[in-house]
């Protein structure tokens, strides 16, 4: 083709001298240019334009570039493009056919496998064709599960964006504090003069705010200083001086009880009433153990009846006829006393003791006698008993009947311990076998206890002597601490005014 010219390549193109193929060009796009010729070899080209044709071979398609105006191209360029895919695919099908021809003259035996080898292995380098035998159908998958309903968007839209989020409101403004309220102005405290009057520790009237007890404030001269030393406390509730203006010295007092002070004529009381400020409520107190509120309700409802839980609570405290603890019968008896709202005084205001059992004394028989007073059982025969009001647990109805009808007395007195340590003779005495008690040890020991708040003359025990006892008796018969936790305070005020006395003592 480079060789032979064509008349109609040097001539411009239109549409009467352009082969059939070229009659595109009553089409061509107006913002088509025309591309200098830059050298000898470009007046050769022809302008034509490229434009895509396809052109197909058994299936096959492809894309040739046609020329177009403004393209010089030689007449074997022009050929080429135009002819370039389908020159490809001619190709391809004469080799076939001359590959099969071959194999038909050598050997018919062999021709299937043999062609098939020879078309798969050429067509697989020219074309991408895949001439394996087609695979059987995948099985179908199982059925998808039913889709939730739900709204579909629609195709032609696209998805909104979400709609902005409403600005949060601004935060409420704080609400102004509260306009304080000013508290009430408190009246000044009153002060109130006994004349003649003298209270202190250990039982006469009062505690002593300074220590040691009987001490006085350093460095106080006048009784306004007194009495601001007083204020200065908040557990003060008066104050002792001497009657003697001359050589004044200022006692501070809490927890005046102005029925058991003393009266003397060398010294003054002068009590303090104080206005507080309205308190918050407190919490209420806890809940006494079982045990103790028991104890408690067997002292207000006890009264004469022929059975020791419903006459009181029987309690034994120190005295002499005993060893070193309370528990220790060793005289082969122990004194002890009833007690209840009606009857409501023991043997000693201060001296330690233990609560008994009534369900054990009842079941074993302990009690042997009893007396409406001080029976001096120590210097009786008959174990204690000779002279006894009644006998048993069945006697002790007439025990209390006749105690009630005794008044004060100091027939009881010995030694050194005054009326008032032993509440004047007033208490009963019962007297309990000491062997059949030995044997209900510990279990017939309800709980320790001392007493607090009584006119006391000679102290015969006090918090920690109860303590101490308390521990011996852990130690010997091996309970721990969370098998026996009872210490107890019995409250001698509260008990002559008929209310609960039991209370729950720290144990350390």
């Amino acid at each position: 083709l480079r060789a032979r010219r064509l008349s109609w390549a040097r001539q411009r193109p239109n549409a009467q001298t352009l082969p059939p193929l070229l009659a595109w060009q009553r089409l061509r796009p107006s913002w088509a240019r025309q591309r200098p010729m830059r050298s000898a070899r470009d007046r050769h080209r022809l302008p034509i334009d490229l434009v895509e044709a396809r052109a197909s071979c058994h299936g096959a398609r492809g894309r040739a570039v046609l020329p177009t105006e403004g393209t010089q191209l030689l007449p074997t360029e022009v050929a080429g493009a135009a002819a370039g895919p389908r020159a490809s695919v001619c190709l391809v099908v004469l080799c076939i056919v001359l590959t099969t021809g071959f194999l038909l003259v050598a050997d018919l035996g062999s021709v299937p496998s043999m062609l098939h080898d020879a078309v798969a292995s050429l067509l697989g380098a020219l074309l991408p064709l895949n001439l394996s035998p087609t695979p059987p159908p995948p099985s179908p998958p199982p059925p998808p599960p039913p889709p939730r309903p739900s709204v579909a968007p629609s195709p032609l839209r696209s998805p909104s964006p979400p709609p902005p989020r409403p600005p949060s409101p601004p935060p409420a403004p704080l609400p102004p504090p509260p306009f304080p309220v000013p508290s009430p102005l408190a009246p000044p405290p009153t002060w109130t003069t006994h004349p003649h009057l003298n209270c202190w520790w250990d039982g006469h009237g009062a505690d002593e705010v300074d220590s040691p007890a009987g001490s006085h404030v350093a460095g106080v001269l006048s009784m306004h200083a007194c009495q601001s030393a007083c204020l200065a406390s908040p557990i003060c509730e008066g104050v002792v001086v001497p009657a003697n203006a001359d050589s004044l010295r200022c006692y501070r007092k809490t927890r005046i009880n102005i029925d058991m002070c003393d009266a003397s004529d060398a010294f003054h009381l002068y009590t303090v009433t104080r206005y507080w400020p309205p308190a918050p409520p407190s919490p209420p107190p806890p809940p006494l153990p079982a045990s103790v509120a028991a104890i408690n309700e067997r002292f207000l409802s006890g009264h004469p009846v022929a059975t020791v839980r419903g006459c009181g609570v029987l309690v034994h405290q120190s005295d002499a006829q005993q060893g070193r603890w309370p528990w220790e019968a060793t005289w082969g008896r122990l004194a002890a006393s009833l007690i209840n709202a009606e009857a409501p005084f023991m043997f000693s205001t201060s001296a330690i003791g233990i609560v008994l059992s009534p369900e054990v004394v009842e079941e074993e028989g302990i009690i042997y006698c009893s007396y409406p007073n001080d029976g001096n059982s120590m210097n009786s025969g008959n174990w204690g008993c000779d002279g006894a009001t009644a006998w048993g647990a069945e006697g002790l109805r007439l025990t209390l009947s006749e105690q009630a009808r005794r008044g004060l007395d100091e027939s009881c007195l010995w030694g050194a311990p005054t009326a008032e340590d032993r509440s004047h003779c007033r208490y009963n005495e019962v007297v309990l076998w000491g062997e059949q008690f030995l044997q209900q040890l510990p279990r017939i020991v309800e709980a320790f206890f001392y007493p607090i708040m009584g006119r006391v003359d000679s102290r015969e025990g006090d918090a920690e002597s109860a303590r101490a006892a308390r521990r011996a008796f852990l130690d010997q018969f091996g309970l721990r601490d969370t098998d026996f936790t009872r210490l107890l305070t019995f409250d001698v005020a509260a008990a002559r005014r008929g209310t609960a006395p039991w209370a729950v003592a720290p144990l350390h």
